[in-house]
C-alpha cells in the first residue's frame, strides 16, 4: 500500500472531491438529533471499508489492484 501512496495525485484527489453546497451546509444547521447520528453511523462503517480495503491491498502484494486502490481512495 506504500506504493500506492507514491503514486498519489494530489489534484486528481482534489478534483473527486464534492464540496457541500450552501444548501447542504444551511441543511445541516437543521439537522435533526438523529439525523446527525446516522451520519456519524454512516461514516464510521464507511472508515471500517476502507481499512478491510486497506488490508486487502497490503496482503494483494504485486498483483494487480488498480480498482480496489481506487475503491480505497474514495
Amino acid at each position: 500500500m506504500a506504493d500506492d501512496m507514491d503514486d498519489f495525485d494530489a489534484e486528481e484527489f482534489q478534483a473527486s472531491v464534492v464540496r457541500l453546497s450552501r444548501d447542504l451546509v444551511a441543511a445541516a444547521a437543521t439537522m435533526s438529533e438523529a439525523e446527525a447520528r446516522y451520519l456519524v453511523d454512516a461514516y464510521y462503517i464507511h472508515q471500517e471499508g476502507r481499512k478491510r480495503l486497506g488490508n486487502q491491498m497490503g496482503s494483494m502484494g504485486d498483483e494487480p489492484q488498480q480498482l480496489i486502490s481506487w475503491q480505497w481512495a474514495q
